[in-house]
């Protein structure tokens, strides 16, 4: 009974927590900062739940919440493990095939930014820190995770900041740069993410060159 009155007050507050969010998307930066400081926190069990189930070794993305629900429809649901994608190290579940297809089809729209790691941490400290859905975020579109209300209230003052932290060699072509010495900036109409990271390109087919070795062009 316990337990689930504990499932139960977590799904509330996240619900909470992302109606705030969808305004903050929508509004201006100072209505945004404004809806941001609304946000109530989860149970000190809940967040700790939260952080290892997501970061553990082959983790499921974003607590088994759907990333297509939470982008296009701005609402916490979470997915079947019978309708999953493995993406960047992460699975993410959806609800059904259709929210399946849609991930596949572009998992650079939907999976979080920096692969769910906190961008604010990455840019002013250069350090990996898992984010939390309970700290959530969107912004231009995509999704961005922080590790505490502090670190998502910073990067909603200054989104343009942080945005781009997660992005390799600065939004030039990885494969330009290797292989020809060129620096040629890339597009986010060709994107994909590796280890965390966002990568661009001019084209699919120099994507698509990337994605065949990866290592070899992935910044160090």
């Amino acid at each position: 009974m316990l337990s689930a009155h504990r499932s139960f007050q977590a799904r509330v507050v996240l619900g909470r927590s992302f109606a705030a969010l969808a305004i903050a998307t929508l509004a201006a930066l100072p209505a945004a900062a404004q809806s941001a400081a609304t946000h109530s926190g989860v149970t000190q069990s809940a967040a700790a739940h939260s952080n290892a189930a997501q970061h553990s070794a082959g983790g499921v993305g974003l607590d088994g919440y759907c990333p297509v629900c939470i982008v296009e429809m701005k609402k916490w649901e979470k997915g079947d493990p019978r309708f999953s994608t493995v993406y960047d190290g992460k699975t993410y579940h959806f609800p059904g095939a259709k929210q399946k297809a849609m991930f596949d089809a572009d998992p650079e729209k939907y999976a979080p930014a920096a692969g769910g790691d906190c961008v604010v941490c990455q840019a002013e400290m250069g350090a990996k820190m898992p984010g939390k859905v309970e700290f959530a975020a969107l912004q231009a579109g995509r999704l961005f995770l922080f590790p505490s209300q502090k670190e998502k209230d910073t990067f909603l003052a200054n989104p343009a900041r942080y945005a781009q932290a997660d992005l390799a060699y600065g939004g030039d072509c990885a494969v330009c740069k290797v292989d020809y010495g060129h620096t040629n900036p890339g597009t986010p109409d060709f994107a994909t993410y590796y280890q965390g990271k966002r990568y661009l390109f001019p084209n699919g087919d120099l994507r698509e060159a990337f994605l065949a070795n990866p290592m070899k062009y992935a910044e160090r």
